[in-house]
Formats: C-alpha cells, structure tokens, sequence
C-alpha cells in the first residue's frame, strides 16, 4: 500500500533523505525509490490509526485533511517502552514511560505555572540496567588436595552456550519483565551477521544472533498465551546512529572489497559516534532535560550514569591494549572484548555506551512515530521544527 503525497516529488535527494532519517526510514537509494518507500511508510501509519479508530467512538474526533488523506487527530496514548540493547555479557535495557498527549500537556501546563524556569521532560525512566546473561564460569584451583562433599553441582570450567540454556536464561529475562512492567512496546537492538562487510560470520556474533531470536519466540509465546499484549519492533542501530549524530546512513551486509582499506575509517568513525551518544546522554542528565527518573532503581542508575561520564577520561576495569595488538586483532574480537567487561554490582558497568544505547534506542523509535505523525497531520516542513534533542 502506497500514499501518494504530492509534495515529496518536488524535493530533492538530500532533503528526501533528512525526511527519512527523522522518521527511521531507509535512506539509501535514488530519488525515486526514496520518496516510494516514505509514502509506504507512512500509509503503514494511517492503517494503523485507522484500525485503532475502528475500536472508538469516531464521532469524539476531529478529522482533518491534507493533500487527499484523512486521519484522525487522536490522542496518542500512554506508551510503556522495554528497550534492549544485545549482548551477552553486557545486556542492556531501559523501561521508561511516555505520557499520553493529554496527560503531557496538562502536566506539562502545570509544570510551567509551578516553575516557569523548568525545562520539559518527555520521558519518565522506571528502569535503568545492564546484566550479563551468562557470566564466565568460576576459575577452579588446581592446588588443593582437600575433598569436599557438597550437595551443590560444581560449577562448569568452560561456559555453555546451549540452546537449551539461553531458552531458560531468555524466558526468564522477558517474563519477569513483562510481569512487572506490563510494556505495551518492546524495541530489540537488530542484530548483523558480519563486522565491515567481512565474509566470515563470527563465533560471537552467532551467539548473540541465537539469543536474539530466542527473544522474539519467548515475546511471541507470552502473547500467543494471553500472557502479554504488546508488539515487538527490531530496530536499526544505523538508522539510531544516523538518528543522533546525522550521519552514518545506511549500511549493509555486501562484499569484503577493500576491506582492510576501510576498517581503520570505520572504526574511527564508529568510536565518534559512540562518544557522541555518551556524551549526549550525559549532557540530558547534567542539564537535568527530556529525561526523569520516576523509581529510586532509575535514579541510582541516572546517578552512576552521570558520575562515570564526567570521569570517564578515568576508566576503571576496561582493557588497553597497545597499537600493535589493536591493529593485528579484528573488529569482531575488539567487540567480543567489549561484551567481556564485567557488570558490576550496583547494575552500571564501566563503559557507559550500551546504557546509552538502549535508552537513546527508545527515545528515537518513539522520535520516529511522532515524525511520521507531524507529516501527516502538518506537512513535511513539520520536521524542521522537530530537533533531536528537544
């Protein structure tokens, strides 16, 4: 299904692709394709507003028309978000809350009378986490002769990653989350098969792949059983990336041409980007903006967050590795390296990128609704107004 907006003919690739970028719409390809895809997209929209309206008294909403398509001037309402940012080691994940339109404005209203100065907060933050799914297994000591006769199985020397395992480890995961938290929307990070177009598929990246799918079948489960009711969406992390830095745009999976030519660039701009979504989680819990813990779980990690980016030129327990290691060793073992540092005790860990992740993850989905929504209801020159980190 496509919806022909006339207005879109008339403009130009770049602009088409800032459109799509704003919305988390493929920005790759030519004129034509480009401006295809951004009405598909958006029909996808009205179909759904128009099947949510199905279910309402129609009668209590205004209706409002531009260039030939109807839709409904709703209120949006209470969203519950769960998003997660893959791993093994370091499992990342944010629930946080975004207020129905109504409710925001009225809030927002008396937020302003009580003090003018106060800056808007979009979303409230329920919790905060990273975890590791699998932690390595305990080191065993070859140096004791004492026998010890104990109930308890002794623990592995080599970590398991059986299906059967990571089944148990992911249902465990979601339904304790989804009991507690009831998230009407939950976001997981989508997962590559190859690291900078290389052709080998890495160990690791098979691991996390296999947990990955293990969560949508769990997700799938519980709302087969009535046990949830929610939708599930895979999320780009290039179209996040692009999203917040304003570059990057799409990626793909293609041939291993020049290879080790573009290794060095893409990891260089790959580290940017990863400073540049610290760096502006950072500045929202400094500035006290967009963000608001609402339970004592997410201000204790909002506190962690904050205290370690303004340190975070002091990195504790993180490796370093000399240049000469770094340039024999592969982006994919430089990564593996990354999900082996340690979660610590109070649910932070010492690199702060995959809290920033998820979290940022959440916050462009839902940028991305409402940008399809603006363009819908006010035109596309709606999105200028519209800035990432309002």
């Amino acid at each position: 299904m496509r919806l022909q907006i006339p207005s879109l003919q008339a403009l130009k690739l770049a602009r088409l692709k800032h459109i799509a970028i704003q919305c988390g719409i493929s920005s790759s390809g030519t004129k034509p394709v480009l401006t295809t895809r951004i009405e598909e997209e958006l029909a996808l929209v009205v179909a759904s507003r128009t099947a949510i309206a199905r279910g309402q008294d129609d009668d209590r909403n205004s209706t409002k028309s531009r260039g030939g398509r109807r839709i409904k001037d709703q209120p949006q309402q209470q969203q519950r978000i769960l998003s997660i940012d893959m791993g093994i080691r370091n499992l990342a994940y944010c629930i946080f809350d975004r207020p129905s339109t109504t409710t925001a404005a009225a809030a927002q209203t008396a937020a302003a009378a009580a003090a003018p100065n106060e800056k808007k907060k979009n979303f409230a933050i329920r919790a905060w986490r990273c975890i590791s799914v699998s932690a390595r297994p305990a080191k065993t000591s070859s140096s004791s002769t004492t026998t010890t006769i104990t109930t308890t199985p002794p623990t592995p020397t080599k970590e398991s990653f059986e299906p059967s395992i990571y089944a148990q480890h992911a249902y465990t995961f979601l339904s304790t989350i989804v009991h507690s938290h009831r998230p009407t929307q939950v976001l997981i990070e989508r997962q590559r098969y190859r690291s900078m177009s290389s052709a080998a598929v890495q160990e690791w990246t098979v691991r996390v792949n296999m947990f990955e799918g293990m969560l949508y079948a769990v997700l799938r489960t519980l709302l087969e059983e009535g046990k949830w009711a929610g939708v599930v969406h895979g999320v780009s992390p290039l179209k996040v990336t692009s999203f917040w830095t304003g570059g990057g745009g799409d990626g793909g999976d293609g041939g291993n041409n020049n290879h080790n030519h573009k290794a060095s660039k893409v990891k260089t701009a790959k580290a940017r980007n990863k400073a540049a979504k610290v760096d502006l989680v950072g500045r929202w819990l400094e500035r006290n903006v967009v963000l608001e813990c609402s339970t004592e779980d997410a201000r204790r990690a909002a506190d962690v967050y904050l205290e370690r980016w303004k340190g975070k030129g002091k990195r504790k327990g993180g490796r370093r590795r000399r240049k000469s290691q770094a340039s024999v060793r592969g982006a994919e073992e430089e990564e593996e390296d990354a999900e082996n540092d340690e979660v610590e005790d109070d649910g932070g860990i010492t690199k702060l990128d995959d809290q920033a992740d998820c979290l940022l993850q959440g916050v462009a989905w839902l940028r991305w609704e409402e940008n399809k929504l603006r363009v819908l209801r006010h035109g596309i020159e709606a999105l200028d107004a519209a800035g990432s980190e309002g």
